[in-house]
């Protein structure tokens, strides 16, 4: 499974609390061309600043472009406070074939009273 992700919005930058903005991506192959990701899982792990992990189900929002997104809502609970929190997205093909993308950075600033 050869692939390539790219992702809407980067750095990834919330503030504890924050319910949005969703991170969207898109897969495509080698060639830039989008994949159809009909039948594909996705799940991102975000390990907290607390040292848990957090594990969040993606949904697919169009899958003749390989378009899925994670958060759309996220909750309340989701974002913690710490910078450089590292977080990766597993894809499962249709087939069962797991792949993991590049790893990508989150920061999270304490809410302000």
């Amino acid at each position: 499974m050869s692939q390539d992700s790219t992702y809407d919005r980067l750095p990834h930058r919330y503030t504890e609390g924050d319910t949005a903005p969703a991170i969207a991506g898109q897969l495509r192959d080698d060639g830039g061309n989008p994949i159809n990701i009909a039948g594909y899982q996705f799940t991102l792990r975000l390990e907290r600043a607390s040292g848990d992990v957090l594990i969040k189900a993606g949904a697919i929002t169009d899958a003749a472009n390989g378009r899925f997104v994670f958060g759309d809502p996220w909750l309340a609970t989701d974002f913690i406070p710490g910078f450089a929190q590292v977080a990766s997205i597993e894809v499962e093909d249709a087939g069962g074939n797991i792949q993991t993308l590049p790893r990508f950075l989150i920061d999270v600033e304490r809410r302000l009273a």
